[in-house]
């Protein structure tokens, strides 16, 4: 949605706050239901509205949604909402308190009563202020939890033992949770209860997991048809368990598992739970690939690359995210684009195989060979015990015509991986191809003994006496992989680089394999010759704002990597994604920081009034402060300390990742500060992150991952620093301060 150019931000402000009040007011119940269907893709632009507290026209819809409800969808964002998971002001919270007091019964009816989702929604406002404020802060942010108690328990007059019951059944089982002692301060019998530890309420049990372990298996067995009536009991107990606990984790499990189970039977059904899991946790990375997964079988091409865009900025933390963004891609023939997105990833997630495996294979499909070799022979060197690696060098080998180097790899990885069928069944191809029929065929059913609940050696077996096409193993084997595997769905990186992996991520040398490689075979057309990075493909026609902006951060961060005389040309096409991008949506604010990002690297004069105008208007984006600061620091000026600590005290859940921008600052232009700012961020590094909100824990874990193999490599980061480490670190920040960049421009991008 654009803005016209006559109406300021402000302006838009008062009037949609304006305007949400009157649907209210006036029940304009039509134009409310239109509203809510429009109100989470449209997030973004009213975020880019927000001024403060008292003009803050999400706030405003949000409240017309609370006092105005249909039915119990609405339940899972009043719940995040409490929990503080969507990084908002807290005067969000009471909002999602009047959603919990407001929510109907089952049957679309106002509430008679308090609802005990209520009573946990307190409780985990309590525990969330406690978990994400500092001491200081909590202190300062307690008054506020009590108004809210307090003026529920005002508009709900009750008895004391009212009160009691209903919070013990919650708070009983977790005596250290701040809300214990908060409560004390406003029902004093829930303390005695407490110590007494008698039974309150009996709790909410949670669905049996064994019933999910036989409707899975039915699932396995039978068609949905057949399993109707159970399967709608399943999922209706874990919605029920839901709504009346505001445990989410089991439901979004479950109905992802599912989906993702039934959706080649039926789609529209698939779709529908994994929407419903997104709406309860639209931070957790699964519901994204999910929904993405299952567009694209829909045939939904452009929305399935949409949602995968996105998640690849809010997780950038997350290596799954982007071997599927780069595997859906590889797909629909955008061969180009997956491999810049995979090269990038390995420079984010050097210790993640499928990355590596995933660049690879896209090499692959281009008919580049030789380097697709080379990757995988680099891969099996730093990843032994990963058997794909093996099956990816015999398949590509096998492409080469190299039948009998092909064999060879798969009969060592049989020795290796005795347990893969995998292995087993790529030897068997190979045999064929060298029309070892008998020899293939019994190695076929010998393996299907073997295997007897495997169905990729019997459909390979099948194929065989049908005279069919074989597949290949390669693929099948990685997709089986990155479907089943649920090491693949983690961001925990190994602990020990390979000092080797970063040749693969070196253009230069990219290109010089390139050029030897053109001087070995026939001469091809102009548009096969470009070079694996500066031939990365536009998108298709028809893109969306998160298209748009995806590429234009892939186009960026892609001038970073190759020669100075290619840099225009990626810039010019940031520029262009950018400039389509914003014309959308002004306001948007992905787009803006990108383009922050863009001209500081491009035009950084014209950065510096861009950030300052950007900061009238935004003042609540943590990546509009760090842009404006990063200029500076390009301008060899000093950042005063106090500024950093200022910084860090607005947005606290970020500190990591300003630390490590105000170390880079100070490694560049610092004078004589320099140790005592790397000593702050290794004490950063090593704290323990138990006590960060889970949401944002994995982000945590990869942006310390990537300073321990960058900036501190080779330095143990457990042990103060010393003056005698100090040029080996700065070194290490030489090299890979185009990397440290990356990392902070991503994280404070992901809002």
């Amino acid at each position: 949605m654009a803005m016209p150019s006559s109406i300021s931000s402000s302006q838009w402000a008062d009037i949609l706050q304006n305007v949400f009040i009157t649907v209210h007011r006036l029940n304009l119940s039509e134009t409310h239901r239109w509203v809510l269907s429009s109100y989470f893709p449209g997030r973004s632009w009213l975020r880019s509205l927000y001024l403060s507290p008292a003009r803050d026209p999400e706030a405003a819809l949000l409240e017309t949604f609370a006092l105005r409800q249909y039915d119990q969808s609405l339940l899972p964002l009043w719940t995040r909402l409490c929990r503080l998971e969507d990084d908002l002001p807290l005067h969000y919270a009471s909002l999602g308190l009047l959603g919990l007091r407001k929510l109907p019964d089952k049957d679309g009816k106002p509430p008679g009563d308090l609802h005990p989702i209520v009573f946990k929604g307190i409780v985990d406002l309590a525990e969330a202020i406690n978990l994400q404020y500092k001491p200081h802060k909590i202190k300062q942010e307690e008054p506020f939890w009590l108004l809210e108690c307090r003026a529920i328990m005002a508009l709900y007059p009750r008895s004391l033992q009212y009160w009691v019951d209903n919070f013990f059944p919650i708070i009983h089982e977790k005596p250290e949770s701040p809300a214990v002692k908060w409560l004390g301060k406003v029902i004093p019998g829930l303390q005695k209860k407490m110590e007494s530890h008698t039974n309150g309420k009996r709790p909410v049990l949670q669905p049996s997991p064994y019933e999910r372990e036989n409707i899975l298996g039915l699932l396995k067995e039978k068609t949905i048809d057949d399993i109707k009536v159970q399967l709608a009991s399943f999922l209706e107990k874990h919605r029920r368990y839901a709504y009346q606990t505001g445990y989410s984790e089991h439901l979004v499990k479950i109905f992802c598992n599912i989906g993702n189970k039934i959706f080649e039977q039926d789609s529209e059904m698939a779709l529908t739970l994994v929407e419903e899991a997104f709406l309860w946790e639209p931070c957790n990375p699964y519901t994204w690939t999910e929904r993405a997964k299952i567009e694209a079988y829909r045939g939904n091409y452009q929305k399935s690359i949409a949602i995968l865009w996105e998640a690849k900025r809010r997780f950038p933390e997350n290596p799954y995210i982007r071997t599927i963004l780069a595997n859906t891609l590889k797909k629909y023939g955008e061969d180009k684009t997956a491999e810049i997105i995979y090269r990038q990833a390995i420079i984010d997630f050097p210790h993640n195989e499928v990355c590596r495996t995933g660049l690879a294979e896209v090499l692959k499909a281009q008919n580049r060979l030789e380097e697709a070799e080379a990757v995988y022979h680099q891969a099996i060197i730093d990843f032994p015990h990963e058997e794909v690696c093996r099956t990816g060098l015999a398949e590509v080998l096998k492409a080469q015509n190299r039948l009998e180097e092909a064999e060879a790899v798969y009969r060592q990885a049989i020795v290796d991986f005795p347990e893969s069928v995998f292995c087993h069944t790529g030897l068997a191809g190979i045999l064929l191809q060298q029309r070892k029929r008998k020899e293939a065929i019994d190695l076929l059913e010998k393996t299907i003994k073997r295997f007897p609940y495997n169905k990729v050696a019997k459909k390979f077996l099948e194929k065989i006496h049908a005279g069919e096409a074989l597949p290949d193993i390669q693929i099948v084997h990685r997709e089986e992989l990155m479907k089943n595997s649920p090491e693949f769905q983690k961001t925990e990186l190994m602990q020990k680089p390979s000092e080797k992996v970063f040749l693969l991520l070196e253009t230069k040398s990219v290109f010089e394999k390139e050029k030897q490689r053109k001087e070995h075979v026939p001469e091809k057309t102009s548009e096969e010759t470009k070079s694996p990075i500066s031939a990365i493909s536009g998108p298709p026609e028809g893109n969306s704002l998160e298209v748009e902006t995806g590429m234009a951060n892939l186009y960026r961060l892609a001038s970073r990597m190759v020669s100075e005389e290619e840099k225009e040309e990626y810039r010019r096409k940031a520029f262009s994604m950018l400039t389509a991008a914003l014309n959308r949506m002004p306001d948007n604010i992905p787009a803006l920081l990108e383009n922050g990002w863009l001209l500081l690297d491009v035009k950084p004069k014209e950065a510096v009034g861009f950030f300052s105008l950007q900061l009238s208007r935004h003042p609540h984006l943590l990546g509009l402060h760090l842009g404006s600061l990063r200029f500076k620091s390009t301008k060899g000026e000093r950042v005063e300390r106090t500024q950093w600590d200022n910084m860090i005290n607005s947005f606290s859940r970020n500190t990591t990742v300003i630390k490590l921008e105000h170390t880079m600052h100070e490694l560049a232009n610092g004078n004589g500060n320099k140790l005592a700012v790397l000593e702050n961020l290794r004490k950063q590094l090593i704290r323990d992150m138990k006590q960060l909100p889970a949401f944002i824990q994995e982000n945590e874990k990869w942006v310390v991952s990537v300073v321990k193999q960058s900036l501190f490599k080779d330095i143990k980061v457990e042990d103060s620093l010393t003056e005698d480490k100090l040029p080996h670190i700065l070194d290490n920040h030489r090299k890979h301060e185009n990397l440290l960049k990356g990392v902070v421009e991503q994280c404070a991008s992901a809002v």
